[in-house]
Order: C-alpha cells, then sequence, then structure tokens
C-alpha cells in the first residue's frame, strides 16, 4: 500500500552462514599435486615443474603485461557480481577492484592455490584450463569469468581446494587481500553505518541505546525486500527474529471475534519484539 515493496532490516541471532565453497563430485579422474599422487589417464609433469616455483611464490613470474579491453572489463565485474559477497558492493567498489586486477599466466601443471594453503590473491578465470582439486580428485572445471578465492580471504583460512592449470598459457586476472578487501570492508562499514543511523533515529523500541548498543544490532541485521502481496510474517507464528520496517508500509491484520481489524505499519515499525521480549504471539 502506497509503496511497491517494502524492505525489512531482519536482526537474526547468529552471524552470516558459509557453505561449503566447492562439493566433491565423484567419478572424476585424478591429478597430480605435491603429495605425489597423479591420474594414469594424465601425463606426469612433476620432473619438469619440480624446480618452477607454485602457488604464491609463482604469482610475480606469471604476471603478464595486459592493458583491460571493454570485454575483460565485463567479464571481471560480471565475475565479481556473481559471488554473493559482492552483489551489496557498490558499482565503484567493483569499478575500482576491476582496475586493480592484473593479467597472469600459466603453464600445465601449475598450482594456483594450494589446498591446505594460504592465498593473498582474489582470482577470476580469463580463459579455460582451470581445474578444481580437492584431495587429489578433480572436481569441477572453471570456464571464463569464474571467481575462486574470496571466501579464503574473507575469512583468513585456508583454501578448501587447489586450482591448477590444465593447458598452455592459461590466463587469470587477479588482484591482491589488500584490494579484495577494502572493497568488502568499504561497503560493509557504509552499510553498518547506514543501518545503525537507522535503528537510531527511526525505530522508537531502541530509542536511548549507546551507538555501541546501536552498532551491535547493526552488525546482526540484514536487509530483505518483500513485494506486494508477500507475507513476511503470519499471526501466532513464533518467531526468532525481531522485524524493523525500513521503507515503504506493511499491512496489519489481526481478527478480533468475527471481524477484521487492518492497519498499518510504517517505518520504523517492530514485529517480533513482544514474542522476543515476553514469549507473546505475534498479533
Amino acid at each position: 500500500m502506497g509503496h511497491q515493496f517494502s524492505n525489512l532490516v531482519m536482526r537474526g541471532p547468529c552471524g552470516p552462514w558459509v557453505p561449503g565453497e566447492f562439493d566433491l563430485l565423484p567419478d572424476y579422474s585424478r591429478m597430480q599435486l605435491d603429495d605425489g599422487t597423479s591420474s594414469p589417464s594424465r601425463p606426469s609433469n612433476r620432473g619438469s615443474h619440480s624446480s618452477v616455483p607454485r602457488g604464491e611464490e609463482a604469482m610475480p613470474s606469471r604476471r603478464r603485461q595486459r592493458a583491460k579491453a571493454g570485454m575483460d572489463r565485463h567479464l571481471i565485474a560480471s565475475a565479481l557480481r556473481s559471488s554473493p559477497l559482492f552483489r551489496g558492493v557498490e558499482s565503484d567498489e567493483i569499478g575500482r577492484l576491476t582496475d586493480a586486477m592484473e593479467y597472469y599466466e600459466f603453464n600445465f601443471g601449475d598450482v594456483l592455490v594450494k589446498e591446505g594453503g594460504l592465498s593473498s590473491y582474489l582470482f577470476v578465470s580469463s580463459t579455460v584450463g582451470l581445474d578444481l582439486v580437492i584431495q587429489g580428485a578433480t572436481a569441477a572445471s572453471l570456464g571464463p569469468g569464474q571467481i575462486f578465492g574470496e571466501l579464503a580471504l574473507l575469512q583468513k583460512c585456508v583454501q578448501s581446494c587447489s586450482v591448477v592449470a590444465t593447458r598452455p598459457q592459461t590466463g587469470v586476472w587477479a588482484a591482491d587481500s589488500d584490494c579484495f578487501r577494502q572493497a568488502i570492508l568499504s561497503t560493509v562499514m557504509n552499510k553498518s553505518t547506514e543501518l545503525r543511523d537507522f535503528l537510531g533515529s527511526c525505530v522508537p523500541l531502541l530509542k536511548g541505546l549507546t551507538i555501541r548498543q546501536l552498532d551491535c544490532i547493526a552488525d546482526l541485521c540484514t536487509v530483505q525486500t518483500f513485494l506486494p502481496g508477500d507475507v513476511p510474517v503470519r499471526f501466532g507464528s513464533e518467531l526468532n527474529h525481531v522485524f524493523f520496517v525500513k521503507t515503504g508500509q506493511l499491512r496489519s491484520v489481526s481478527t478480533k471475534g468475527s471481524s477484521e481489524v487492518a492497519g498499518l505499519l510504517g517505518i520504523g515499525s517492530c514485529i517480533g519484539e513482544k514474542w522476543l521480549l515476553y514469549k507473546e504471539s505475534t498479533g
């Protein structure tokens, strides 16, 4: 009513869920990695690469001078947008991260990132010729315009799989971790500040809380968008979240006797706080 959609800020009880980055697929051939395992269906290239730097230490020697054409910029930006981590990142930050990407070229058998190791780069594949390898088994292949390495950078943890070049002159675009974190943190901080300002100025229930307390609530909030006709909360339901109306309006309908009573919930209205605070059913 009055708006085509409404945004609700949802305060959840825990942080973001991160699923396993890759699932092992059955019946893929096995590739040689540094642990000595190799596939009889692929030629062993261990001897020819034994003195060649791999993974992180190989990056400087693999850098190639290459200006980004329009198609390259579109490929990188589209790959970044395809990741859930970047869907809320502003276009300016996507552009800066695209500008920071440099081109790297790898040969058959080169290991870009090693399972269980650390990496300081975010990658976007530019060509075919990359395999994802988990415990020596090829799990999948990457085509052009696919992103990898972002979850390990975000969580500052070891890589969940290896990425290995399977043909000569395999190309990727890569940016170091500083550029990646600047893009992510800038967006997170801006959105957190925006949410804190909204919670402190527009939600009567939260009046009187300190900035630190508002920051804690903002850090646990996500924004959900609902279209006309959607039902965010049903009468009598038990909630484990509290909702704050951020934009638009919601129509509240409750039953008293044989009649229905309707009201409007505007910006700053709360849904579910009575259940969380007093275990009262949603009205």
